[in-house]
């Protein structure tokens, strides 16, 4: 595998922090490159010992759980504190917006991820992990309040952390260093555990070999699962189990994310460790490009990355955290994608305070990325929501860029972005809405009509964009 370092600008310069009318009374207006941001602290718990966790591998995870029009954050309390599965439910779009606490289950929630409306009730589903031998699915019961807890997956000798989602698809990762994914429809587990032990940490989905499946990637990092390995593998799937991994880079990471960054119809993957790089997937080996060589200062704990259309350019930028900064103190960037071909990118750094791993642990642990204030529209400007200054505090940073024209950011849904390739026509398929709410299940030939809009048509394997004018 080749290592490149990108061309990635290190603007210092161009980062500052005001007071400007944009931002109301108590939220700060920072620039960060051609962005501008106002950063508000939206929520803080009654605990100050609650340890919140926005721990996924999904790209878009700011969803509208209630179909109301205005988007919510799914975060969780892990092991200190209030522990369960909560939503900061948006009652009135602003900057920043109202919220209120809403707790859907008692169950201790580490890793935490939307996977659509399953059950066809009209509210966001969801899966999580505890950390500590299980994996659940969370079904709304038609309303905002406690919702039903699956069982999906257990095992006293396993600990499952990151998990991300597609339509009927789950894919976690446990600190026993196995991968599984598990479908809801047929109820199927399928679950990976090689001696090497590769899968402690994050886990991310795309079809990697192009054969109509969707392929795990998965990481591992010092502290992750009880073995000696570090890096990042793919397992391929073939639609009955897994087969053997292919390591792409024997160096540590945590936090990844699946997308095709360079539009050559091979999915990349981002990923965040001690440097944050993009391993572009040639179709017959993988580059890593190094987009930031000196990103967490302890080693590879405790970063996650994002994507997003920060700039509305119509490329897609990477969006990284870190608890664990490094000289220059920078616990989040965004990372602008400046030539598809070229493969160059500039760092921005957004956020220089509030989170260190000095001391004992909690540290605060998470990004989640969407459109935070806009009311039920798929365009607008993205917004930033982050974990920060204590492990129960969570900080949103609005985008606020005067001049900026509203862009379709293409993956504020629910299901997926990296699957871009057409599937057989053959067979049952489900429509979701842009938001994941579920419309029809059946045939193709007997889709219902409908109104102007962003849909999805999900079938066993692939995701296909649907769009109504």
């Amino acid at each position: 595998m080749r290592r490149l370092f990108a061309a990635t600008l290190m603007l210092a310069g161009a980062w500052s922090v005001a007071f400007a009318q944009t931002c109301p009374t108590g939220c700060d207006l920072i620039t960060s490159g051609t962005q501008t941001f106002c950063r508000c602290l939206i929520y803080t718990t009654p605990d100050a010992s609650d340890r919140v966790q926005m721990v996924t591998d999904k790209s878009v995870t700011i969803v509208d759980v209630d179909g109301d029009g205005q988007r919510d954050i799914p975060f969780g309390i892990w092991y200190y504190g209030r522990v369960g599965t909560y939503i900061l439910r948006q009652t009135t779009v602003g900057i920043p917006g109202a919220f209120e606490e809403v707790k859907i289950s008692d169950t201790t929630t580490y890793g935490l991820t939307p996977v659509s409306d399953i059950n066809g009730d009209g509210y966001m589903d969801f899966v999580i992990t505890t950390h500590s031998y299980s994996t659940y699915l969370l079904e709304s019961p038609g309303a905002l309040a406690a919702y039903s807890v699956t069982s999906i997956f257990s095992d006293p000798a396993a600990s499952p952390n990151s998990v991300a989602a597609s339509g009927d698809h789950i894919f976690f990762s446990d600190y026993s260093g196995a991968v599984a994914r598990y479908d809801i429809s047929s109820a199927s587990l399928y679950r990976r555990l090689d001696t090497e032990m590769y899968c402690g940490d994050g886990v991310a989905y795309a079809d990697f070999d192009r054969d109509g499946y969707l392929d795990v990637a998965c990481s591992n990092h010092d502290g992750g699962a009880s073995s000696s390995f570090n890096g990042i593998v793919v397992y391929p799937f073939n639609g009955i189990d897994f087969l053997t991994p292919e390591i792409i880079t024997t160096d540590p990471y945590q936090g990844i994310i699946a997308y095709d960054f360079d539009r050559d119809s091979n999915p990349d993957i981002v990923a965040a460790g001690a440097r944050l790089s993009i391993f572009y997937n040639e179709g017959t080996g993988w580059t890593e490009v190094v987009l930031d060589s000196d990103f967490s200062a302890y080693g590879a704990g405790w970063n996650r990355v994002n994507i997003m259309d920060v700039d509305c350019d119509g490329d897609m930028d990477v969006v990284a955290s870190t608890a664990c900064p490094t000289s220059d103190g920078v616990i989040l960037a965004w990372y602008e994608h400046l030539d598809t071909t070229a493969r160059t990118w500039a760092r921005h750094p957004i956020e220089d305070s509030g989170n260190n791993c000095s001391g004992s642990a909690p540290y605060p642990y998470g990004v989640r990325v969407g459109l935070l204030d806009e009311y039920d529209s798929p365009q607008g400007r993205g917004d930033i929501v982050i974990v920060r200054n204590a492990s129960n505090q969570i900080w949103a940073y609005y985008n606020v860029t005067p001049g900026t024209p509203l862009c379709e950011l293409g993956q504020d849904d629910e299901l997926d972005i990296s699957e871009r390739y057409s599937f057989a026509p053959d067979g049952p398929i489900s429509l979701y809405t842009k938001d994941g709410r579920l419309l029809y299940r059946g045939a193709r030939e007997g889709i219902p009509e409908l109104s102007d809009g962003i849909y999805f048509i999900v079938t066993d394997r692939k995701v296909e964009r649907l769009v109504v004018r």
